[in-house]
């Protein structure tokens, strides 16, 4: 059983990469020439962890069809986005939506970093349930998921050197080289969790450029219990603020409008109960506050690309 991070290591240099090489894993696209990264593991749901090292690197163009999580472990890797270029460097963090074209190459001869693919479905299916109570997590989330066909990235400099988020690397780590009963879940719930810290750390340096508002949570935990009805001047006549000072406020500290995060977390919660009830999509739509269900369809698919039947349909097809 492998129960710390010296035993992974070494599972992922001597087991992973030398049963399947990575040049071997690339297929061409017809279109452009360039490569599609699959997952190792067809079979394997979910999560797949990689270790670069410099004796797998195979620096050619390519693309996933999931989205890609980079963690800079050791040394620095020079990454190539869009055309554009990056240096990783130890405790960087990088998220890249799928589709985007990149290349990774490490700079030195001992430098390690972790490559996490994570299917579409785990974000928007799995992921997002566990943190719909934050109103500014599910923002951050959504932010990520909707911008999925945009050629997006999320860069965190340095957030893995955080004591708390540099653990949550490493549980996720050790749990999937243990590879123990329901490792696959239990990863989702560490993802949640390490996106909660990455979600915190971001908010936290935000609010120390701006000046930090104590006021602001209550806001937020006002809009995510009120979501369904809440309104900007009845929330600002509740917390005494003008409509368009708190407007301000909100979104100094949060980077989001106040109908934006109505918005998200409305759309959470739908996500939510379209793939765990019953319900029809006009109930949900009514529920969560939408009072015109073509409103409602409209918005659930611009952020999710899939009409909330659809996703009804996916995950529960007798719906």
């Amino acid at each position: 059983m492998i129960d710390d991070m010296t035993q992974a290591l070494d599972w992922y240099k001597n087991v992973d990469w030398q049963r399947n090489p990575f040049p071997q894993q690339m297929s061409s696209l017809p279109n452009d020439g360039t490569r599609v990264l699959a997952p190792i593991d067809a079979d394997e749901k979910g999560f797949h962890i990689r270790l670069h090292k410099a004796s797998n690197e195979n620096p050619l163009l390519h693309r996933h069809g999931g989205f890609v999580l980079l963690y800079m472990y050791r040394g620095a890797c020079h990454t190539c986005i869009n055309a554009q270029s990056l240096l990783l460097r130890p405790g960087d963090i990088l998220l890249i939506s799928p589709n985007v074209l990149h290349r990774n190459q490490l700079a030195e001869p001992d430098a390690l970093m972790f490559h996490c693919h994570i299917e579409c479905s785990i974000l928007s299916g799995m992921i997002l349930p566990l943190v719909r109570e934050d109103v500014t997590l599910s923002s951050f989330i959504l932010d990520f998921i909707r911008d999925a066909g945009s050629q997006s990235t999320l860069y965190f400099p340095a957030y893995g050197a955080d004591p708390a988020i540099a653990g949550a690397f490493e549980k996720i780590i050790i749990e999937y080289a243990a590879r123990q009963p329901m490792y696959q879940s239990l990863l989702c719930s560490e993802f949640a969790q390490l996106l909660m810290l990455l979600a915190r750390k971001k908010y936290n340096l935000s609010a120390a450029s701006y000046g930090t508002h104590a006021r602001v949570s209550e806001v937020l935990d006002y809009i995510s219990a009120h979501y369904a009805d809440a309104t900007l001047a009845e929330t600002a006549r509740i917390f005494h603020y003008h409509p368009n000072y708190l407007s301000s406020l909100i979104r100094r500290q949060t980077g989001h409008s106040f109908s934006q995060l109505l918005q998200t977390y409305r759309l959470s919660r739908a996500c939510f109960l379209l793939q765990n009830t019953p319900l029809s999509t006009e109930q949900i739509a009514l529920q969560v506050g939408y009072k015109d269900v073509s409103s409602f369809y409209k918005a659930y698919k611009k952020n999710f690309g899939v009409t909330p039947r659809g996703e009804q349909q996916e995950t529960n097809p007798s719906a």
